[in-house]
């Protein structure tokens, strides 16, 4: 234990601190620490690996090909929160790195899934908060198969939920997610793999021609969160918030107009779906 906090320490700092750890070629055995059944063996190896993927492409890549992930998805569900922030602040640096390190934990079914449920709102904020990272940084890829996965394991529920989060960074971040997430626009087929309920939204969603993530994200109460948001005190994130309202929910406020009853110049006569100018050319 003592070693590896030892370790911890040295790799707190610049890329050359972490290279001199990572040049002693003990990454696999602080990798095989995390299997560890102390806590405190764990916590301490958990740190220095965390320390190592903040370093360069490189450093990172030698913690994934160490074995990283298998460890990882099993500490997700541990009883200490700190164990489970430690993890998914490690894995949301991974996720962040090249193409192929973001690929590579885009493809670990039981860590998304894990993130993704650490996301609830039920748990405490800073896991939720270092859970949404690692999705955030994987939608950022703009992967279009990595995103109809995330969807379909619940991504854009968690991620609505956060919106009216304290943290201002983390907004801004899920901001992004959702504006990607938002321009996919997959075979209904893919989304609706997992889940009977989203079958049943898109099938009344695409008859009105909407996009399904569209659809799905009025059902969570998406909406009505980013409506909500337009009066956030930071500028970028209200920007942010209008820029999606109008590029993906415009036509939803053009059809409530034309749905609201237009009174005719008598005054007595009611008339919906109709615009004022046509109106006033019938009258």
């Amino acid at each position: 234990m003592d070693a590896c906090w030892a370790l911890s320490y040295l790799s707190d700092g610049s890329s050359h601190a972490i290279q001199c750890v990572v040049d002693t070629q003990v990454t696999p055995a602080l990798v095989r620490c995390l299997c560890h059944g102390d806590t405190h063996v764990v916590t301490a190896a958990l740190r220095t690996l965390g320390n190592i993927v903040s370093g360069t492409d490189a450093q990172t890549q030698c913690v994934v090909d160490a074995g990283i992930f298998e460890c990882a998805g099993k500490l997700l569900e541990h009883e200490r929160r700190n164990i489970r922030k430690e993890v998914c602040w490690m894995l949301s640096n991974i996720a962040a790195g090249t193409k192929e390190q973001t690929q590579a934990i885009a493809t670990q079914a039981q860590l998304v899934a894990g993130c993704i449920m650490l996301m609830d709102e039920s748990g405490s904020f800073d896991v939720r908060k270092e859970a949404a990272w690692v999705i955030c940084n994987i939608t950022s890829s703009k992967n279009d198969v990595f995103i109809v996965d995330l969807v379909e394991r619940g991504a854009l529920y968690q991620l609505c939920g956060l919106l009216e989060a304290q943290d201002v960074r983390l907004v801004h971040v899920v901001l992004d997610a959702l504006t990607t997430i938002l321009s996919v626009r997959p075979r209904c087929d893919h989304l609706c793999n997992h889940s009977e309920t989203n079958r049943q939204w898109l099938q009344v969603g695409r008859a009105a021609g909407h996009n399904q993530y569209e659809i799905l994200m009025d059902e969570c109460e998406g909406i009505d969160k980013l409506e909500r948001l337009q009066e956030h005190q930071d500028v970028t994130i209200y920007n942010k918030i209008v820029s999606i309202l109008e590029e993906f929910f415009a036509a939803d406020d053009a059809e409530d107009e034309n749905v609201a009853p237009i009174v005719s110049e008598n005054g007595k006569e009611f008339v919906f779906g109709t615009s004022a100018n046509a109106l006033s050319c019938a009258t």
